[in-house]
């Protein structure tokens, strides 16, 4: 009976990919029609729901969305550009832990830049940088 299953199912496999590449001869599927968007003004990024954030950008992990701002995730120890969201997120994170007087903050903001390139520039540079990461810890604690 397993047996039959699976033969089963490899055959319906085999037969949605053929149709997947089924098509005129000699022509590929169509390509993506990609254009560079201009960058979104603080108050645009501000008044777009959660809903549209989960939908739009990509996730860096189950923490931050992609964006155009650097921070430094102090508990995984990366650096990553993130949207004004997750810039956020880290913000408060990193208030409250001060404000309870937690030694390790969980991740430090750095800068807001206009594109997601230049932010990934710095991000790059920064990754070769092996010097201990004061903004890590608390002031009081340094």
């Amino acid at each position: 009976m397993k047996m039959l299953f699976l033969i089963f199912w490899s055959l319906l496999l085999i037969g949605t990919m053929a149709q997947e590449n089924s098509g005129p001869p000699g022509k590929g599927k169509p390509k993506a029609n990609i254009q560079k968007e201009k960058p979104m003004t603080l108050e645009e990024e501000r008044n777009r729901s959660e809903v549209q954030i989960a939908l739009e950008e990509p996730r860096i992990s189950n923490k931050w969305f992609q964006g155009n701002y650097l921070v430094y995730d102090c508990d995984k120890g990366f650096f990553a550009c993130v949207n004004n969201t997750s810039y956020s997120l880290c913000s408060s994170q990193r208030t409250t832990r001060i404000e309870e007087r937690n030694p390790a903050l969980g991740c430090a903001p750095l800068k807001r830049f206009n594109t997601q390139e230049e932010c990934f520039k710095v991000q790059y540079q920064k990754l070769h940088n092996q010097m201990p990461k004061l903004f890590c810890i608390h002031p009081n604690f340094r």
